[in-house]
């Protein structure tokens, strides 16, 4: 390549480009593996298209609006009745977080993660089996396992697992060992699975199972929906023909209301939140993803238009006269084309080694880097080809440009084009705008995030500890109680059977008395006689909860709170059906409202139920104020540890309340860290573009500036020039930016019932980072221009 120089590459410009282009391929490499990653979600499950997932719309339901939770008789009845399912089974979403085995008389605790399902679901999924027979997964003491699981800890078909160390005659023994599943599918967070066997099977009471159907072939989703619906609803009715406990007037109105789906699981991943199992991710934010990754490549080969363009005036003298020699113009551009090429080349190997090191660092804790990004070959294809093909349009105007001037002119160093060519302004504006745009919405979505976690819940978030019991604990729950007690730095506990918070829970759906055709729906939480009190939730009308309320062996006493008594017109006399013919629910009093849900969703109804014998897993302890943290916890582990030895080698984690909020925003914690970071990317990459324009500028505008402080100008004055007209390109990008940053924030903001203001302080600072940024950028690239000797200058020129 005549014009390709090795000693080109060590200017300081062709090494900010190649480093600006290497950043935005890792950047785009990774943003588009994980849009992937999701966009391809259950794409690899074979006949994936023939398989569906029964989802039902549901209405004021913890976990969105819609629900996959059944009872096992009406999927048995579905997969049975209707022709054109060819095979079924379910799951039922709470597992097995670990398990323990035992070595030489001593027990290893074993990371875990497996979930019931009964043996249709391995015939619709088609598990691969690899070794052992799956014939012998029938009970609930069966476990198949995963490949990489059995390899892991060694495991091997015939051992035997113990999920609970304080009943170790509940076992599990492995019959089979499956391959792995692709990580981006259903079922790529579990380990293994346990048989669900006769569990629940004649109940229509409990709606926890998740149906997948396997549709025969040819047989279209949407057709089969339209054409079986009526085939459902008589299904129902035979479900609850002799069900004395449900009016016929609210099973028909209910049944008339029932609207259900049948959602391929390709499409499962990006559908709307639901209650029940759903592996979900916001199809907002993976568009969003990959409009960042464009735009960020995009300013990048911007940045290589204004560098390859500040670098003409010094490349015209050289071309030209190759032209004089006889080298053709078609034989100059491609030579400078293929310049750029081999520069992108550079860059992707050098983008390589950030993605693996840097954009590791960056972002491991935020995307397993490994199984969703580093493995994603395609993308990278992509990636690599997308860059070239980029760097090709970028470098083809520039170059067919330069080789366009009259070589008389050339020789003298002259340029024709205008120092005002509104392309580069429109570029530089656009760098700027999408930087202002970044600014805002990475500014408002730290501070929702710094929001929901803050915000007022309702009861007291203060000087409160969590964590999840094993059973040897939950069995002792009074010697808990009084053994924490006795350190005067606890103030309080209670027990609940369920974070407090959270975005899926029990829910009841019950038959008014009062009105048959109408069904009365509320989340519960159940929870001892004290929560109310040490969570420090206000008692509005009625009662507590007392003793006398757990002595009740019939009724299920209850504390409303204020939604539900308004949404449901409740009072303490009203009678709602309970579970059985002879139990009711019990309305001892009402509370005030209190987001039981993350601040994704709005306050719906909802109930405390008092539970009864204690058999709750949630520990909440409320430590006083001014106490030594540090002490509290090391005295909760060594007094829970003493009353039952198997807490020590179960080791569960002791949370603050905030850490345990928390977990229910990794969502949004994600797409915080993951703006900021590609938000700082972008600008730094715009930097390099505006640095690279300013020096164009100086250097087409030596002699004027020369001439300028012959005449008296001075540096301030220089600089001046030169900000001036960023400044006004700035604030006329910024009036693009606001509205573009208002839409994009309006959007996010859709996804929260509860968010930060939208304030205008906001958008301001946002102007005024961009703003300062890019004043420092044109200062800095033309303080040398503007501080040179003019004697130097217009003896040069």
């Amino acid at each position: 390549m005549k014009f390709f120089r090795l000693r080109s590459l060590v200017t300081l410009p062709s090494l900010l480009n190649i480093t600006g282009i290497a950043i935005a391929i890792a950047t785009f490499y990774t943003l588009m593996a994980v849009a992937d990653y999701s966009l391809t979600f259950n794409r690899s499950v074979k006949d994936n298209e023939r398989i569906c997932q029964i989802i039902y719309h549901s209405i004021d339901v913890s976990g969105g609006e819609w629900s996959n939770n059944f009872p096992r008789p009406f999927g048995i009845a579905l997969g049975d009745g209707l022709p054109q399912i060819e095979k079924y089974g379910c799951l039922r979403r709470w597992g097995i977080w670990d398990s323990y085995i035992e070595n030489g008389g001593h027990h290893s605790k074993i990371h875990f993660t497996a979930v019931a399902c009964d043996n249709g679901l391995t015939e619709v999924f088609g598990f691969n089996i690899v070794e052992g027979d799956l014939s012998r997964f029938k009970t609930a003491n069966d476990l198949i396992i995963t490949r990489s699981m059995a390899e892991k800890y060694s495991l091997k078909i015939g051992d035997i697992l113990y999920p609970d160390l304080n009943n170790l005659s509940r076992t599990l023994e492995i019959v089979a060992v499956y391959e792995d599943f692709e990580n981006n599918t259903e079922f790529g967070q579990f380990d293994g699975f346990t048989n669900l066997g006769e569990e629940n099977i004649n109940s229509r009471n409990h709606w926890d199972y998740t149906y997948y159907i396997k549709l025969q072939n040819g047989v279209d989703p949407e057709e089969f929906l339209s054409e079986s619906k009526e085939s459902v609803k008589d299904i129902i009715r035979l479900i609850y023909k002799d069900d004395t406990q449900v009016p016929k007037e609210y099973l028909e109105n209910a049944i008339e209301q029932f609207n259900m789906e049948f959602l391929p699981i390709k499409d499962l991943h990006l559908h709307s939140q639901m209650a029940g199992y759903h592996r979900h991710q916001d199809a907002n934010l993976i568009y969003t993803f990959v409009l960042l990754s464009i735009l960020v490549l995009a300013i990048a080969f911007i940045n290589y238009f204004n560098f390859f363009m500040a670098r003409a005036p010094k490349r015209i003298k050289d071309i030209n006269i190759n032209k004089i020699l006889g080298c053709n113009r078609s034989r100059l551009v491609l030579n400078l084309v293929g310049e750029s090429i081999i520069f992108t080349l550079m860059s992707v190997v050098l983008a390589w080694v950030i993605t693996h090191t840097v954009m590791t660092w960056f972002v491991g804790d935020i995307v397993d880097m490994e199984k969703t990004v580093l493995s994603n070959y395609k993308i990278l294809a992509i990636s690599v080809l997308a860059s070239i093909v980029a760097a090709v349009l970028t470098s083809l105007y520039p170059a067919l440009h330069i080789t366009s001037l009259p070589p008389a002119l050339a020789l003298k160093g002259k340029m024709t084009e205008s120092n005002r060519n509104p392309l580069r302004l429109i570029l530089v504006g656009f760098q700027i705008a999408a930087s202002i745009a970044l600014i805002i919405c990475s500014l408002f979505i730290h501070k929702n995030n710094n929001y929901i976690i803050s915000t007022d819940i309702g009861y007291s978030k203060d000087n409160l500890l969590t964590m999840w019991c094993p059973p040897g604990i939950v069995q002792k729950h009074e010697t808990v109680r009084n053994r924490l007690l006795e350190n005067p730095n606890i103030s309080d506990m209670t027990w609940a059977g369920d974070a407090i918070v959270r975005s899926q829970g029990s829910f009841w759906s019950v038959p008014s008395k009062e009105n048959p055709e109408e069904s009365c729906y509320f989340d519960v939480l159940y929870v001892s006689k004290n929560f109310a009190d040490c969570m420090g939730i206000k008692i509005t009308n009625g009662r507590n909860f007392s003793e006398s309320d757990i002595q009740d062996t019939i009724n299920y006493p209850m504390i409303f709170n204020e939604t539900a008594r308004k949404r449901l017109n409740l009072t303490t006399e009203t009678k709602i059906g309970g579970e059985s013919d002879e139990g009711n629910i019990n309305i001892v009093g009402f509370c005030n409202d209190f987001n039981f849900k993350p601040l994704l969703y709005d306050i719906t109804s909802c109930a405390l139920c008092l539970n009864k014998d204690g058999s709750m897993s949630q520990l909440y302890i409320r430590y006083a104020e001014g106490a030594d943290v540090k002490s509290v916890r090391e005295y909760i582990l060594n007094t829970l540890t003493d009353i039952d030895p198997n807490f020590a080698v179960i080791q569960p984690e002791l949370k603050t309340f905030d850490q345990q909020i928390s977990e229910n925003y990794q969502n949004e914690n994600t797409v915080s860290s993951m703006i900021t970071i590609f938000t700082v990317i972008a600008i730094i990459i715009s930097v390099m573009g505006i640095f690279g324009i300013v020096l164009f500028e100086t250097e087409s505008r030596r002699k004027e500036i020369g001439i300028r402080k012959v005449n008296g100008a001075t540096i301030v004055e220089i600089l001046s020039m030169f900000n001036r007209k960023y400044l006004i390109l700035a604030a006329i990008c910024s009036a693009i930016a606001i509205p573009v940053s208002l839409f994009a924030v309006s959007k996010y903001f859709e996804g929260f019932a509860y968010h930060y203001p939208i304030a205008p302080w906001i958008f301001a600072i946002g102007i005024i980072i961009a703003v300062g940024i890019t004043a420092l950028v044109v200062t800095a690239a033309s303080f040398r221009a503007a501080s040179e000797n003019p004697v130097n200058t217009l003896k040069s020129e």
